[in-house]
């Protein structure tokens, strides 16, 4: 392989990782809007203004790239993954391309290149950019189109007018109906059902979720996880907000008696030094948010994650504490549960200093998270 080419192809393979890159961040910010907002009652409408929405990778459109198909990645399952959430959220997504009119970078004037060529090799290079640029916008449109009608919102593209086109969005979101159905085929296989509403009479254009996938509910939310991804440690930011899929209140107090300076320390991060206090975290959390399935013997079964995550003033984790395990309720107990909430305690240790804790809760059964921040001090810690 000559010099040239391989250099045309480390371009494009660190053009495509960048990309991937984007999509991740992109694709992981909307699950974590979607969580968010479904705390928030009724129909919500997100308007995304962007200057490209890449959630797709096609193969490379340079002929002289020798491996076009070694850039292309598909995300269709974290697509999927984010459709399920905002649809579950009642949330509307209605993506607008920022740049407005779009144009083809072959004419225009900083598209001219610098030097000479024979004119047959100037038409094929310049075929060549309108071609990529076309490519690139449809794959961008049809990106827009797909999380609009998976959402049951509409993309506006290929215009100047976005101050009409938030006009439109907010006329059109604040008028809906609600309307529900049981499928008569109740078997989970998987596959993809399409959804159609139709008008008796008019020729309005509808908006609403074309379809969904018929996945069992302990797999619907969860597609597309990596095995080593933590889906509650992505909900841990410092300044991310709180979530409310999951609701409960903490107690935190500094534990009494402190433990001596040369107890082992509580938490993952084996590097803490200086002076510390412990604080104890009690949990009091609505059963009515987990999904805790059904024994034999008339208890209840589920299983969660729990996570502490201390930071300092700048926003650096200091210190954290992960647990995972299953709920064991015998029906006694369970009822017992259901008028107080399920009580868990769990401890961290963290400097003598101000810290920002924030606590989590995930259920593995229902995909559903709550999260919670509290500033600790100093002079929380005398008390």
């Amino acid at each position: 392989m000559d010099p040239i080419n391989v250099m045309k192809q480390f371009l494009s393979d660190s053009a495509a990782f960048q990309t991937e890159q984007r999509i991740s961040l992109t694709l992981e910010s909307l699950q974590q809007l979607a969580r968010y907002l479904s705390g928030v009652p009724g129909r919500k409408n997100v308007i995304w203004f962007s200057g490209s929405f890449p959630v797709g990778i096609l193969p490379s459109s340079d002929p002289d790239v020798p491996d076009p198909f070694n850039t292309a990645a598909t995300f269709q399952e974290e697509i999927r993954k984010t459709a399920d959430l905002l649809t579950a959220g009642e949330v509307a997504l209605y993506p607008v391309a920022a740049e407005g009119l779009a144009s083809d970078a072959a004419y225009e004037a900083n598209g001219k290149e610098i030097g000479q060529k024979r004119p047959s090799l100037a038409m094929r290079d310049q075929v060549k950019r309108l071609q990529a640029g076309e490519a690139n916008r449809d794959l961008q449109h049809n990106s827009m189109e797909e999380l609009a009608k998976d959402t049951g919102g509409q993309a506006f593209y290929n215009t100047n007018g976005l101050g009409d086109v938030l006009t439109r969005v907010v006329n059109n979101g604040t008028r809906y109906y609600s309307l529900a159905y049981a499928p008569g085929n109740t078997q989970m296989d998987g596959k993809y059902r399409r959804i159609q509403v139709k008008l008796l009479k008019g020729k309005e254009t509808l908006a609403y979720r074309r379809g969904y996938y018929a996945d069992d509910l302990d797999t619907v939310l969860a597609a597309g996880l990596k095995p080593d991804t933590d889906p509650l440690l992505m909900l841990m930011g410092r300044n991310l907000p709180d979530y409310s899929q999951i609701l409960y209140k903490i107690k935190v107090v500094p534990a009494d008696p402190q433990p001596p300076a040369d107890a082992p320390r509580i938490g993952s991060n084996p590097d803490l030094k200086g002076p510390f206090t412990r604080y104890g975290v009690d949990f009091a959390i609505s059963p009515q948010d987990l999904r805790l399935d059904p024994t034999a013997d008339g208890g209840r079964h589920g299983n969660i994650e729990i996570v502490l995550l201390a930071y300092d003033r700048e926003g650096k984790p200091l210190n954290f504490v992960v647990t995972k395990g299953n709920i064991d309720l015998d029906a006694k107990l369970y009822a017992s549960v259901m008028q107080v909430g399920l009580q868990i305690h769990k401890e961290i240790d963290v400097p003598k200093e101000y810290v920002y804790l924030r606590t989590g809760i995930y259920d593995f059964h229902s995909s559903t998270a709550g999260t919670l921040g509290i500033p600790l001090t100093e002079s929380a810690a005398a008390k």
